[in-house]
């Protein structure tokens, strides 16, 4: 069974329905049409190397779950950003349970079981960026960043299937705004 992040490099697998995420990067994958709607976050973005494989805003509906995910690999942290942060909503990583806050971070390492939940009326809105762990020198960073792309082309014709068969969910459809 597939897990955490590579579980949507599996061809049968949809993310649920309430949750949607505007991807920014992807492992080498860059979105240029989302890239351009979001210029300030790419500049943030754009020549920092700690930054790992994913960049994406993602939106929870009111009553969505996502998860339990954990990552295959402890190298990355996810760093998420509240952005718009409505009440009831919150995050369990292992045995903790936390709420984001607008404009702040929560950092945790991703090998661990984490899920979120929206138990709110409306919307929330998240900025996550996994990066690189703090304590891992450069040139180890560059070692695994080569690992990474290794393990992401290896299933890259199903991903870029999965991705295709997503994005034509939400055309159309400016969930963002």
């Amino acid at each position: 069974m597939l897990k955490g992040a590579d579980q949507k490099k599996d061809p049968n697998y949809r993310a649920p329905k309430e949750w949607k995420a505007l991807y920014l990067k992807e492992h080498t994958v860059e979105f240029p049409e989302n890239r351009a709607m979001c210029p300030e976050t790419v500049k943030i973005i754009e020549d920092e190397l700690r930054v790992a494989n994913y960049v994406y805003f993602s939106a929870l509906d009111p009553g969505g779950h996502a998860g339990p995910y954990y990552a295959t690999y402890n190298w990355t942290f996810n760093v998420q950003m509240g952005l718009i942060v409505p009440d009831n909503c919150g995050v369990r990583v292992k045995d903790e349970t936390r709420r984001w806050e607008e404009g702040k971070c929560l950092i945790f390492d991703a090998s661990f079981a984490h899920e979120a939940w929206n138990r709110a009326d409306s919307t929330l809105f998240i900025l996550i960026i996994t990066t690189y762990h703090p304590d891992l020198t450069d040139i180890e960073v560059s070692l695994l960043k080569q690992v990474n792309l290794d393990l992401a082309s290896q299933s890259d014709a199903a991903h870029a299937t999965a991705l295709k068969e997503e994005k034509k969910q939400l055309e159309g459809k400016k969930w963002w705004m």
